[in-house]
């Protein structure tokens, strides 16, 4: 018996596609208006750089200024096409983690806005972190280990420290919200030697170092400080240098 050729869907919209052309004439578009319209040209440096957060920047700065992060090479070409403007200086910044903000708001509330603005993330796998988490045995709650700051030459020794081994989650505390039981075999996965006390409730024998000052975490690491409830990554804007247009000047802050 021959096979019934079943008709495929025609659909009658389909979303245009935009080539990287088309993209980056359109960025460079955006980025020329603001120089145009804007004073101040700004260069901003990210720290753990999240597209959430940054929604969140724009719009706070809606109505005042332009955030541009894309990539450097295209800044770089528009501050170049920009002969009427000494932009020379501020084009041989742009590398690493960073972008600009064209403004007309004055400086110190440009730099108090934006050193102000600091938001607490989970650190993602091939963060180099500062402070070092530790589990403290017994029944495991979300952010209740131990966190120190130190400098990255720092050693944990637990066998030896009683203030860490000492430190027991009490099972009938009510101190801290106690992780979920079905979360062990994830939590075994992933390095943490949990398990389940006759009451069901998650606990472990020893105090155990998730991370210490200086580790660039790894994959289970990071997943680990995520379940667990530990945000070491902070979401900082820094501005480095800004140009100002009416002087023809960049000033190194």
């Amino acid at each position: 018996m021959p096979r019934t050729r079943r008709r495929s869907r025609n659909l009658l919209i389909k979303s245009p596609k935009t080539s990287k052309r088309e993209n980056n004439l359109d960025a460079t578009k955006k980025i020329q208006d603001a120089i145009e319209k804007y004073n101040y040209i700004w260069r901003i440096e990210v720290q753990a750089m999240r597209n959430s957060i940054l929604k969140e920047v724009r719009s706070n700065w809606e109505g005042k200024g332009r955030f541009f992060f894309t990539k450097n090479s295209l800044i770089k070409k528009v501050f170049e096409s920009e002969p009427d403007n000494n932009l020379d200086e501020l084009s041989s910044l742009m590398e690493g983690q960073s972008g600009i903000l064209c403004t007309n708001e004055k400086v110190e509330t440009v730099i108090e806005d934006l050193k102000n603005f600091v938001k607490p993330d989970f650190a993602r796998t091939n963060s180099i972190i500062d402070q070092t988490i530790i589990i403290p045995r017994g029944v495991i709650k979300y952010g209740s280990g131990d966190v120190v700051r130190e400098n990255h030459d720092y050693d944990v020794d637990i066998e030896n420290n009683d203030d860490i081994n000492n430190n027991n989650n009490d099972d009938d505390g009510d101190n801290g919200i106690e992780v979920s039981h079905t979360l062990n075999p994830l939590l075994n996965k992933l390095g943490l030697p949990s398990k389940i006390n006759l009451k069901q409730k998650l606990m472990i024998q020893d105090a155990f170092v998730v991370c210490q000052s200086g580790d660039k975490l790894t994959e289970n690491q990071a997943h680990l400080l995520k379940i667990l409830g530990y945000q070491l990554a902070e979401f900082k804007m820094i501005p480095t240098h800004y140009y100002d247009k009416s002087k023809k000047i960049t000033v190194t802050l």
